[in-house]
């Protein structure tokens, strides 16, 4: 997992979770384990910073992934497990 700490104080989080950005034979390249790892080191990072998090609509675009098994995720990981406060953001 990469943070990176921009000169404005936003801190961008950076992993990937998805193996090919195509479904092939009906699976989706959205690595639902990995992605649990990763949202895990996000919120550790968020709750000692004490941080927000903002992020895009993750795992649902060319990933082809589940939102509804994604925000199940965001919510059990970085809200209950870690306190956060989550936006997602739909982008055209």
């Amino acid at each position: 997992m990469r943070f990176v700490k921009t000169p404005g104080g936003v801190v961008i989080a950076n992993r990937i979770a998805q193996q090919g950005i195509q479904t092939r034979q009906g699976v989706s390249p959205t690595r639902y384990a990995t992605l649990e790892i990763c949202l895990d080191l996000v919120g550790a990072y968020a709750a000692r910073e004490r941080l927000d998090i903002h992020m895009p609509r993750i795992g649902t675009g060319l990933a082809g992934g589940s939102w509804a098994r994604i925000e199940q995720l965001l919510g059990a990981i970085l809200c209950e497990r870690y306190g956060r406060q989550v936006t997602v953001y739909d982008f055209p």
